[in-house]
Order: structure tokens, then C-alpha cells, then sequence
């Protein structure tokens, strides 16, 4: 049974949560990309100095 005067506040209600989900997808996203871009710094320094895993060593050996 439909209500009058409902579809309005369906179509705020389906845009306010889909903008508020996408809003937390970017934010953790962007938190995500961070952390594996401090990472890749952190190995890569690591690589410089010669402290880091060789391939052999990656592999389990």
C-alpha cells in the first residue's frame, strides 16, 4: 500500500545513505593507500641499506 507524500523522503533517505557509504568507501580507501604507500617507502629504504628480505629469503628458505 503506498502513502502519500513517502517517495520524496524514500529518494532523500536512498541519496543521504548512498552518500554517506561512499563518503566511508573514500575515507578508508584513502587510509588504506596511505598505510601501503608508508610501506613501500619503509621497504624500499630498507632495500638501500641492504637490510631487506632478498628473494631467497621471501621464499621460505
Amino acid at each position: 500500500m503506498y502513502i502519500s507524500g513517502t517517495g520524496p523522503a524514500v529518494l532523500v533517505y536512498v541519496a543521504v545513505t548512498g552518500g554517506l557509504g561512499w563518503l566511508f568507501y573514500r575515507r578508508r580507501r584513502a587510509v588504506l593507500d596511505e598505510r601501503r604507500a608508508r610501506e613501500r617507502d619503509r621497504l624500499r629504504k630498507l632495500r638501500k641499506k641492504g637490510k631487506g628480505k632478498s628473494r631467497r629469503a621471501a621464499a621460505g628458505r
